[in-house]
Order: C-alpha cells, then structure tokens, then sequence
C-alpha cells in the first residue's frame, strides 16, 4: 500500500513539475507580474491580411483563465470577445507560421493563437517585438497553468486510495 501512495506521489510531482515549467526559467513571481501585466489589456493588431490589420485590446483573465478582446461595433456583433484558455491549442511565434497573411508584415512582431478542435487560427500582432514576446510567453504558461487545474480535478474527481481500497 505504500508503494502505491509513493508511485502516485511521484506520478503527481512528474506532471505538475512538467505542467508548471515556466518558459526561459522566469520565476514565478516574474511570470505572475507578467500575467497581472497582461490583464491590464494590451493594443494588439488582428491580421486578417497584410493590408487589413485591426486593431483590438486584448486582456487575459486569470481567475477565470479567459482571453477576452473587444470585438467589432458593427450592428449584430457583440462588442466583446471571450476565449476560453482551455479552448487555445497552442501559441506559435510569427517567425514559425508560414501563412499568406503574414507577408509583408514584419513576422518578428506577430504570433498566432491556435483555438479548439477545427484548429482556427487568430493572427495578431503586437507593435513591438518585446510585447509579442510577453503575450506569447503569458498565453502558453496560462495554457499550462488550466491543464495542470484540470489534470488536478480529474484527479481529485476519481482519487486513487478509493480505486485501490478492499
């Protein structure tokens, strides 16, 4: 029986240290300041060509792990946008996406947000290369801080002492 408490403590430490690995060995105080950064909002582009890039301000939620950007005022649309962090495959940085959409943009400036099952990609681009870099970063330690909170309720849903009790 203590061999099987020590095997899941280990298998919990594995993921929780794999999941909460912070990007370029920044601090957690440092990736926390960069969060409560971004919760303040940023002005960013969204691309939808090279020649029609509007702007947006765009401001991640951390208490509900929710990326929210204010949306068009045209008649019907709603005038916010909420996206849910659990929702966002991955982040990728514009150097490394080869869309159309990004020609003749400066790539060092943009990134994508990969978002659900049909893959739909969101383009944005930041003004300067070192608030792209903050928005990339923040987006993928907040995708694997909401992996690692439902890895802990799957867990604590289904504990493993009752699975294994007579």
């Amino acid at each position: 029986m203590a061999r099987r408490a020590e095997k899941r403590l280990h298998h919990s430490w594995f993921f929780s240290e794999r999941l909460t690995s912070r990007p370029e060995g920044m601090t957690r105080d440092a990736m926390d300041r960069l969060l409560d950064e971004l919760a303040k909002g940023t002005a960013l582009y969204k691309v939808k060509s090279a020649s029609k890039l509007l702007q947006r301000t765009f401001s991640l939620d951390r208490k509900n792990m929710i990326l929210h950007y204010d949306g068009t005022q045209k008649r019907f649309r709603s005038a916010k946008t909420d996206l849910r962090i659990s929702q966002v495959r991955e982040v990728r940085e514009g150097e490394k996406d080869f869309s159309k959409k990004l020609n003749g943009l400066d790539k060092s400036l943009c990134f994508a947000v990969i978002v659900g099952a049909n893959h739909k990609v969101i383009y944005l681009m930041a003004m300067r290369r070192e608030m792209r870099d903050k928005w990339v970063r923040g987006l993928r330690y907040a995708i694997q801080m909401d992996k690692l909170a439902e890895q802990r309720n799957e867990t604590d849903k289904y504990p493993f002492h009752t699975s294994f009790s007579r």
